[in-house]
């Protein structure tokens, strides 16, 4: 079998975030290629895109896998489960409630990516983690559903957890049923190894300076 190599920036916590997680979680980060020796959007070397591939949108993360060649996050997560086995064994309802929160774990990723780069960083990101705002309304939402078996949703679901601990401490603490998931997750010796390889945050909690 082939081993897929998987192109993004190295040690960066944002879009491969929740592959990793979900890989790490079921012991098998080892099995892919993590590439991460590519330019950066607006430097020569980028436009020359000279020894790296991108994806038909002309962006990172992209996969390579013998003669499959994918951007897209979602789609490259979906390829390695399927290639890896991960999630064949769920029932229909279990499988249905991973897809949700894979789902909701990239909708957060979006309103993430908003407050990033809205004109006033610092106050987005207040209304985002505030009483009432996207966070708590997501914590509220999946309080009772991260019990039984761990789904790749499950992971994704952690890997947003773990984004959203690196911007605001505390955001957990009143939600202990997802608190103790968190807990427990980050336990996972592989999810260890995924942090360690992913010490910078993509997303800043407050405007720059």
């Amino acid at each position: 079998m082939s081993k897929p190599v998987y192109s993004y920036w190295a040690g960066v916590a944002s879009r491969g975030h929740y592959l990793f997680y979900t890989l790490a979680y079921n012991g098998k980060l080892d099995e892919i290629t993590i590439k991460g020796d590519q330019p950066y959007p607006g430097t020569p070397e980028w436009a020359a895109a000279d020894g790296f591939i991108k994806s038909k949108m002309g962006m990172l993360p992209v996969l390579q896998d013998g003669d499959v060649c994918i951007g897209q996050s979602r789609a490259i997560f979906a390829y390695v489960c399927k290639k890896f086995g991960l999630g064949e064994e769920l029932s229909l309802a279990d499988f249905a409630r991973s897809e949700e929160l894979v789902d909701q774990a990239q909708d957060m990723h979006g309103v993430l990516s908003k407050a990033q780069y809205g004109a006033d960083r610092t106050a987005a990101m207040d209304t985002v983690f505030g009483e009432g705002g996207d966070v708590s309304k997501m914590l509220t939402a999946f309080e009772d559903h991260v019990s039984g078996v761990v789904t790749p949703g499950h992971c994704c679901l952690a890997a947003t957890l773990n984004l959203l601990i690196r911007l605001q401490a505390d955001c957990l603490d009143k939600h202990p049923k997802i608190k103790a998931f968190n807990d427990t997750f980050q336990a996972n010796a592989g999810v260890k190894v995924a942090n360690e390889r992913s010490p910078y945050p993509y997303f800043k909690r407050n405007s720059d300076a």
